[in-house]
Formats: structure tokens, C-alpha cells, sequence
């Protein structure tokens, strides 16, 4: 399981995965699911602020892809 949540712990998306699915490619199908509604008019968030992991999450190609997508 692999799961994006906001601050208050809300779950912003789920993408479930068998054990022998590379934790950077479940990371990005789970950013790839954020959508968060802006309090006015306009497209939804897709892109969070900050992004807190644990130690799976820790590799090159993970900050790669966050570094590219902005």
C-alpha cells in the first residue's frame, strides 16, 4: 500500500501494489493521483508543497522525479 495523505492525515490518494513493485515507480503513480481542490475557482493541485517519507522512499531516482516535476 502506498498512500499520499494531507496534513490532517486525510488520504489524497492509494495506489496498492504487489510486494515486488519498485517504491519509486508506486511514488510516482501515487503523486500522479493528487488532486487537490483549490478554495477558488481553477484547476486542482497536482503538485504537493512538501513531501515527507520514510527511508524506502530515499533513493535518486525518487528526488529525481520530484526535482522534475517542480
Amino acid at each position: 500500500v502506498h498512500l499520499a495523505v494531507d496534513g490532517r492525515g486525510l488520504p489524497l490518494s492509494i495506489v496498492l501494489t504487489p510486494g515486488n513493485i519498485n517504491d519509486a515507480t508506486a511514488f510516482a503513480q501515487v503523486l500522479d493521483g493528487i488532486r487537490v481542490p483549490r478554495a477558488s475557482t481553477g484547476h486542482p493541485r497536482t503538485t504537493p508543497a512538501r513531501v515527507l517519507g520514510d527511508k524506502a522512499y530515499s533513493s535518486r531516482a525518487i528526488r529525481h522525479l520530484l526535482r522534475r516535476r517542480g
